[in-house]
């Protein structure tokens, strides 16, 4: 059961990634692009901002995967999940296992930050002035 558990988290982490890796590809095309389109490029830092937002979010997930990784080996491959210790009723957590908790809301929380960062450079992009013919 522990292994079947891993194998749909495991693939749920990839699929993570992919959207990540296609997001930055998405907002990189809009900020290159951008330019030629028309727009003034020194009001792009946003969109910036939001691909390096989103590889903190790749770099979160690889080290979360990492730390995945480590638990198997650790474990001879059953994936651990529960308190170590119980002293006075209170479970004890290791630091592994805090960080796994932590880092999936952070991972999403970095995801969300650069959507938003995303719309708005969109809403902060100008056009250039365009003299007129004639």
């Amino acid at each position: 059961m522990d292994q079947q558990l891993f194998t749909y988290q495991f693939l749920g982490f990839v699929q993570a990634e992919w959207s990540t890796a296609l997001a930055i590809l998405g907002i990189g095309t809009i900020y290159f692009l951008a330019p030629v389109l028309g727009y003034e490029p020194s009001r792009r830092s946003p969109l910036a901002a939001a691909m390096w937002a989103l590889i903190l979010k790749i770099g979160i997930g690889l080290f979360r995967t990492s730390l995945i990784l480590l638990n198997l080996m650790e474990n001879n491959g059953a994936f651990v999940s529960s308190p170590r210790t119980v002293v006075r009723g209170a479970p004890q957590w290791d630091l592994q296992q805090a960080l796994m908790i932590v880092l999936t809301p952070a991972e999403a929380a970095v995801f969300m930050g650069a959507m938003i960062l995303f719309v708005y450079g969109l809403r902060r992009l100008r056009r250039r002035p365009q003299p007129f013919p004639g």
